[in-house]
């Protein structure tokens, strides 16, 4: 049920049964135009409740706070771990059963694109497989 409180002191103001946009906003345009435009607002982050107060109060600065914010962020960081860890599971498990990795691999790529690869060592490098290459094809 989402509920309405005064920011600044946390009294309740009201609540609304449901959480459409059209039953927030119905609950908002039932305040007193006087209420309306001296209103703050901050939510929760959630599209039907920034919809309702848009529509509602169309002059309505709206602010969410910083903890949903960062809850959000960390979903989404976490989910985007989960995948990464799920997708090359069997290739992590390799790395811990056997300890070897591509960390070689990975500072000689970075020493070549920070010099002039085709001169890098004198050799000349296979260039479609340099750019954001893991494993590089050199011809001596």
């Amino acid at each position: 049920m989402p509920t309405f409180v005064k920011a600044r002191t946390g009294q309740v103001l009201g609540g609304v049964d449901g959480r459409s946009s059209d039953e927030l906003q119905d609950w908002l345009q039932q305040r007193s135009p006087s209420w309306r435009d001296h209103v703050e607002i901050t939510i929760d982050p959630s599209a039907p409740f920034r919809s309702a107060i848009t529509r509602a109060l169309p002059d309505a600065r709206v602010t969410v706070d910083h903890l949903h914010l960062v809850k959000l962020s960390n979903q989404v960081v976490t989910w985007t771990l989960y995948n990464s860890i799920d997708t090359w599971w069997e290739e992590i498990e390799t790395f811990i059963a056997t300890g070897v990795a591509n960390a070689r691999t990975e500072a000689a790529t970075t020493a070549i694109k920070r010099t002039d690869a085709r001169e890098w060592c004198g050799r000349e490098l296979d260039m479609k497989r340099l750019v954001g290459a893991s494993s590089l094809v050199v011809r001596a």
